[in-house]
């Protein structure tokens, strides 16, 4: 096939473009980036729990928490 020239070859540019806007999008803090396709993804791995253990003053508190968790999220399970 030759290559196109004049109009065609801008269709066919218009066209790829159309085709890649729609692989993108805005996130709300005004980010762009690309669309995931969630039928596609496969599934998330299991996060795994770990087990802490504190002791105050006379009181013992052991909590399974996720290992993804932050000392904020655990402080408010201790409390």
């Amino acid at each position: 096939m030759p290559p196109r020239t004049g109009f065609g070859a801008a269709l066919a540019a218009v066209e790829e473009e159309e085709k890649k806007a729609g692989e993108w999008e805005v996130t709300p803090s005004g980010m762009v980036v690309q669309k995931r396709d969630l039928d596609a993804a496969p599934p998330a791995a299991v996060v795994p729990t770990i087990r802490v253990k504190v002791k105050h003053g006379a009181v013992y508190h052991e909590i399974y928490i996720s290992s993804q968790a932050t000392f904020g999220k655990l402080e408010a399970n201790i409390r």
